[in-house]
């Protein structure tokens, strides 16, 4: 329940399986900086790279990565559950399967509880405006488009 902005400052956050590089429960935390946060597979088979439940994530900067073994289960990159909303003003996101570049907890999704909305960033291989990730969702937010741009779907203001 703490209020954090961590500058990643040209680091590199590093997390392994289901809790990600960067886990919030319950808090309000703000990622600005240049850095990778970045994550590897676990023994659970997950690799996410930033799971917010319950809580409030605002990702301004930086490059959001993970792996797979080739699988799909775990693979999101960007997950919201429970009460979570994550909001993307920037970044670049890679996720090593881009189809589960961002995903919400379907049932939270559909209850209307968790959400991801995308103000701004660069997705390689993932179009924020048409995701994929069960029924077909949008989490770019109005007023604002996602472009494609070579590899990258770009969000940015109409």
């Amino acid at each position: 329940n703490k209020n954090i902005t961590l500058d990643l400052n040209n680091h590199n956050l590093i997390g392994n399986g289901s809790d990600g590089a960067v886990f919030v429960e319950g808090g309000n935390v703000t990622l600005t900086g240049e850095g990778l946060v970045h994550g590897t597979l676990g023994a659970d088979k997950y690799s996410m790279s930033v799971w917010a439940k319950d809580s409030h994530v605002v990702i301004n900067d930086g490059l959001f990565t993970n792996e797979t073994d080739g699988s799909e289960r775990g693979t999101d990159l960007i997950y919201a559950s429970g009460n979570a909303v994550i909001e993307i003003n920037g970044g670049v996101f890679e996720a090593a399967t881009p189809q589960w570049t961002l995903n919400v907890k379907d049932a939270d999704y559909a209850a209307g509880k968790a959400n991801i909305i995308v103000k701004g960033g660069s997705f390689k291989g993932f179009d924020p405006a048409n995701a994929q990730t069960g029924a077909e969702t949008n989490f770019v937010a109005l007023g604002y488009q996602s472009v494609k741009e070579g590899d990258y779907y770009v969000v940015k203001p109409l």
